[in-house]
This record gives structure tokens, sequence and C-alpha cells, in this order.
């Protein structure tokens, strides 16, 4: 059974092979039977190439098996994340290769990492200095020649190049959720991702942070210039003033801030590619910026990051009938990757992250994590994952 893509690559063929047949006519009639002779079978050529090439991909009814090799964090940036330049020196051969021996099928790199640098040859997003290579774009080549899905990353909701470049557009507060959602920068967001998508030929993206700041329920907004602008894009009336704007207000300014962003992620990649993978991850699936909205409908794939799949299991009967589910199981110090793993439900996927050793850009072992307890917890849960994929 092709897939729908090989077929469509069929019918292509099934058009421009007459429209070659003509126009050697012209050349010679001699010239014509020979090309002929030959020519008869390329459809078929190109087809079984196709197939041949796309066989190792898996296919959609395959168990999510996924793994982040995570450049987001490294304690040495804002709020802790990863200065520009840490990771600079990954190789895709040495990551595609880690990537195999722990029996991932899902890789998740990145587009653009929290500190708003970019891991592709981008002309929109700065790149990360001192990166050789065309980093995502070789990841997705040598990931899909092991049958490997190979999925980018965006957090909306945190870009340190973008804040000290607008400081009076964003909440310098310290965490990774700063971000305004303003007109200008939705506008970067879509142009980065649907280059992104359109550059490196990634399967889809994760998005991470999506909250808009202040993330916080009830957290006081600050009202910007450019919030209050944004407060008659989004109810399309004056900005009646900070005094007369109640907590439930801000509430639903923040609620459909985030929604104007979600709309533009989803316009961007399915612009760029109507198959393109939209993959939520969120800690808190059940934050009122997001609680009960047509997110839920409308992405392909939902992840609970928390360590309580009960989140999970609570948006079950919300979600939209094509939407897949995936658990993380690893990364964060409260992750139990052998009470998580629950192989009881086939349509459940299955995810995990870990910080890199700056030394060789992959995650420790349960050795070189030494007195690190993260780290060493991270490398256990790392081992269970791996069997678990095995054997999945």
């Amino acid at each position: 059974m092709f897939s729908r893509k090989q077929i469509q690559i069929y019918h292509k063929n099934l058009v421009v092979y007459p429209v070659i047949r003509y126009f050697v006519v012209y050349i010679s009639h001699e010239t014509y039977l020979i090309t002929m002779k030959y020519l008869r079978f390329f459809p078929l050529f190109l087809l079984l190439t196709v197939c041949a090439a796309s066989a190792k991909v898996p296919v959609g009814d395959s168990v999510i098996k996924a793994f982040c090799v995570d450049f987001n964090w490294s304690g040495r940036g804002y709020a802790g994340l990863a200065l520009p330049e840490d990771y600079a020196s990954a190789k895709p051969s040495d990551h595609i290769k880690w990537y195999k021996e722990h029996n991932v099928n899902t890789i998740q790199s990145f587009c653009v990492s929290h500190n708003g640098y970019a891991w592709y040859d981008s002309k929109i997003a700065p790149k990360v200095p001192g990166l050789e290579s065309d980093f995502l774009t070789e990841m997705v080549d040598l990931g899909h020649k092991e049958g490997m899905l190979v999925m980018g990353y965006f957090s909306p909701a945190c870009n340190v190049y973008w804040l000290e470049n607008h400081p009076n557009e964003v909440y310098d507060n310290g965490t990774m959720f700063h971000m305004v959602y303003t007109k200008k920068y939705l506008e970067y967001l879509g142009d980065v991702i649907y280059e992104a998508v359109i550059h490196t030929g990634i399967d889809g993206f994760m998005i991470d942070a999506i909250f808009s700041a202040p993330m916080q329920e009830m957290a006081p907004v600050a009202w910007l210039d450019c919030e209050r602008e944004m407060y008659e894009e989004l109810f399309g009336t004056e900005f009646p003033g900070t005094c007369n704007v109640t907590p439930q207000m801000a509430e639903d300014f923040k609620r459909r801030a985030t929604l104007r962003c979600w709309d533009t992620i989803v316009s961007a990649a399915k612009r760029a590619n109507p198959e393109c993978i939209v993959w939520l991850t969120c800690h808190e699936l059940d934050h009122p910026q997001i609680r009960d909205n047509r997110i839920f409908q409308e992405v392909d794939w939902l992840q609970n990051e928390s360590s309580d799949p009960v989140f999970l299991k609570t948006v079950r009967s919300k979600v939209g009938p094509a939407v897949k589910l995936i658990q993380c199981v690893v990364g964060w110090e409260s992750h139990d990757a052998s009470k998580l793993f629950d192989d009881s439900d086939p349509n459940t996927g299955f995810y995990g992250f870990a910080w890199p050793l700056l030394e060789t850009t992959l995650p420790p072992t349960v050795e070189q994590a030494e007195d690190n307890v993260r780290f060493k917890n991270n490398a256990r849960n790392i081992e269970t994952m791996s069997e678990f994929y095995k054997n999945h």
C-alpha cells in the first residue's frame, strides 16, 4: 500500500512523462525511439526509488518514541538558559548515532532555541555563533536515512535575543516567560516558522512555552504601550485605562493573545507544508491561557510534560479525534520513567529530554553525571526509556 505522498509523486510523473515524450518527437524519430526504449521505465524506477527512500520513515500508526538532547539549558545564560555558543560544537552525525543507540524513532531537535538563535542557516533569526554546519537540515537528512522522524522546536514565549533588542516590548522578569505577542513579534515568528519548515525539511516541530507573559494566573499585566495597542486589536475597542481593567479582563487579554499566537503558528506551518506536524508540549495542560479552547482540537500532537499523567487523562476527552497524545517520561527530577511508561494504550506516545554536557553536547551517562542529582536521575531514566523503546 503506497502513501498518499507516493501516489501524488507518481501521478505527477504520469503528467510529466507525456510532455517529455512530446518534446523528443521533435528531435528525431530515431532519437525518439532510442529515448523511449529507456524512458518508458522511468515512472516505475522513480516510484520504486520513492518507496525505498520513504520505507524507513515511521508510519502514522507507530508508537512515538521521542527524545530531545536539550540545547535550551546550560545554566550559564539569562534565567539559567544556554548561551548562544554553548553547544555550537554539536555534530549531526554524533547526535544521530546517540539517538539510534537509544532506540528513538522521533528526534526533537531545534529550529530556534530559548536564546533566540537558529540551528539552521536562517536568513531571519541569528544563527548559533560558531555553528559550522547547517545542523537541523543535516539532522533531517541523516535521520530520515535511519527511518526517524525529525522535528524542530520553537518557544514563542522565550526569546532572549528579541528581549535584548526590544526592551520596551517584553517583560524582563528573569524567567523564560517574557514575551509579549505583539503584531511585530508574531510577524517574525510566522516568517521564521515558514522558513524553517521549507529550508530544513523537518517533519514538524514542537511548540513549548506558549504562554503570554506574565504567565502566572492573575499576575498583573504591566500594560506596556504595546499591550494597550494589543488590547484594541484583540477586543476591537479602545483600551479602558489601567484602573478600569479587572483581573478577569486581564486574563481574557492574555488568553486571546496566546490564541492569536497559536493561529500564527499553525497558519505558517501549514502554509509551508500542509502535512507539517504541530506538536504542543505543556507542563500545565489546565493552564487558564489554554484551558478548554480550540487549541486542543487543532493540534496534531499534544504532550503532557508534567510527571503526573493525570493531566493527560483530563484532556483526553477534549482533544480532536486525530490528535496523538504523548507523555513525557524523562527530563525533570520528578520524572520516574519506570512508573510512567504505560503500554496499555497504543495511541499514547512517549518523550524525554536531557541537558547535554558542554564537552560532548550529549546527555551524560550515570557515570558522567557524578554527583549531579538531576543528571544522574535523568541518566537512569534514559536507560529505562531506551529499554522500553527497544521492546515496543
